[in-house]
């Protein structure tokens, strides 16, 4: 995916959109693209719940892959989100650590992100939103 860097550090993706979908349903379980953080220590997500229909529950949730395991595992989860709004996400090792906001670590070389919408399933109960990334040296 296409990505603009930081004025005056060239290389560096300042952003980069890693999901997206006009509806999540309540009941469903997604994934973003796969995405590199070569050369970065942290990352930002910023989900954005734009609209909602019924009664929806989604938690964010950031995920490395290990190589030796070839397995996904988690690095931090959001809370469960009820309503519209932006939730933001940060994984770095140079960070406080924040519940379901803020872990310190630093970001495997291969990361998604996982969406869970735990809302009541069935009906036309669905989100629409966007996931974004950030690397952060």
């Amino acid at each position: 995916m296409a990505h603009d860097s930081f004025p005056g550090r060239e290389g560096l993706p300042a952003n980069r959109l890693v999901g997206s979908a006009t509806a999540l349903n309540s009941g469903a379980t997604t994934y973003s693209d796969e995405f590199s953080t070569v050369g970065h220590r942290g990352l930002i997500v910023v989900l954005n719940i734009s609209a909602k229909t019924g009664t929806i529950g989604i938690t964010a949730t950031v995920q490395g892959y290990d190589d030796a395991s070839a397995a996904w595992y988690d690095l931090l989860a959001s809370a469960s989100k009820t309503a519209t709004g932006t939730t933001v996400l940060e994984v770095h090792p140079a960070i406080t650590v924040v519940a379901n906001a803020a872990a310190s670590a630093q970001v495997p070389s291969r990361c998604r992100v996982k969406l869970v919408d735990s809302g009541t399933a069935g009906g036309s109960n669905h989100a629409t939103y966007t996931v974004g990334a950030t690397f952060t040296p």
